[in-house]
């Protein structure tokens, strides 16, 4: 497999990627910024999704488009997820093609790369970590994204298809979990800092099977899935808290995102006693964070 530290296998990837997130950064349509909320059913997380809503639309015009943030419990076609992805920086680029399966390839490389080189990451680099922790992220919403506009194209020959397509982008996730999970098991006495890093690609991973499963309309293992998904991103937290706040304040606000969105599903899975309680998990996880880097500052 190629490795990032070889220099010319390093060059064509991160021309690939420039290549397909060139336009990523373009300002934001504020029109389009919507947390599909009517979709939802119980009224007190309807409130609360119709409200971040309005907060969202505000911060994008008040931003010009540039700064947005992301909805709280959310209906399945809400635009400002925790994993919002961006099919239209190829869109122009058949995933049939053979550059796109080329670059398709390049980001796998670069997240298992990424997966491989945290062992570097030693517990006196928490700075290098927070900036680490910060690619290897954006290495895997990269590689979703991929995997979406495949599953959008899928979807346009045939809905049979696109159920292929989603059927074989969950099983490499599920897949890519228990290799994740049998990495942490095998390097359980390395550093704290690489256990946060294996433990936070879980976590991501693990939400990104919730979007899948989302996708396909099964929206109380999507629930479950953004419920473990947020738990892991608590054990992350915990982990780093004592060794730097920045990267235990990003977890723990990707952890209440995903409570949020686990709040979402089981409203939309007809379960209103399970939405009410991943809300009641945001809310004390957030009142217990706020206390604990209060305390460790």
């Amino acid at each position: 497999m190629c490795s990032l530290r070889d220099v010319s296998c390093g060059l064509v990837v991160a021309a690939l990627i420039s290549f397909f997130s060139a336009a990523s950064a373009a300002p934001l349509k504020c029109e389009n910024v919507s947390c599909d909320c009517d979709r939802l059913t119980e009224q007190a997380i309807v409130s609360g999704c119709k409200q971040r809503e309005t907060t969202l639309i505000n911060q994008c015009k008040e931003s010009s488009g540039s700064k947005v943030g992301f909805c709280a419990a959310h209906g399945p076609k809400a635009t400002r997820t925790s994993l919002t992805i961006n099919t239209h920086s190829f869109s122009s680029i058949s995933s049939e093609s053979a550059t796109f399966n080329e670059a398709l390839t390049a980001a796998q490389w670069t997240l298992e790369d990424y997966v491989k080189s945290a062992q570097y990451i030693d517990d006196a680099q928490p700075k290098i970590a927070k900036v680490f922790a910060r690619k290897l992220s954006n290495a895997l919403t990269h590689f979703h994204e991929l995997q979406m506009r495949r599953y959008l194209d899928a979807v346009e020959d045939s809905a049979r298809a696109g159920r292929n397509q989603l059927e074989d982008d969950l099983d490499e996730a599920l897949e890519r979990q228990e290799a994740l999970d049998s990495l942490i098991a095998d390097t359980a006495a390395t550093g704290q800092l690489h256990q946060f890093l294996l433990a936070k690609a879980l976590a991501d991973n693990q939400e990104r099977i919730a979007h899948l499963y989302s996708l396909r309309g099964e929206h109380a293992e999507a629930a479950n899935a953004f419920e473990y998904s947020a738990q892991l991103s608590i054990a992350s937290y915990a982990a780093v808290l004592d060794l730097n706040l920045g990267l235990a304040r990003s977890e723990i606000k990707l952890a209440l995102g995903r409570f949020n969105a686990a709040a979402g599903e089981f409203d939309l899975a007809g379960n209103p006693r399970r939405a009410t309680s991943a809300v009641a998990a945001r809310d004390r996880e957030q009142s217990v964070a706020i206390q604990r880097m209060a305390a460790a500052q």
